[in-house]
């Protein structure tokens, strides 16, 4: 079994839990990423933000 650097720190989990921050920062990524998901998925076929809610409705 590989031993652990004893230099190593906690993880980013671990230091973002410890401040208790750690699901405020989780969501706000994952709000991010779609965000940017989004944006990637309507630049290809043109759509505008303001057209895609008739888009939704039209299903």
């Amino acid at each position: 079994m590989t031993e652990l650097n004893p230099h190593w720190g906690t993880t980013l989990d671990e230091f973002l839990a410890e401040g208790g921050i750690l699901e405020d920062v989780t969501a706000e990524a994952v709000a991010r990423v779609l965000a940017c998901q989004l944006s990637q998925t309507k630049e290809p076929h043109g759509i505008a933000r303001v057209n895609l809610p008739d888009r939704n409705d039209a299903k």
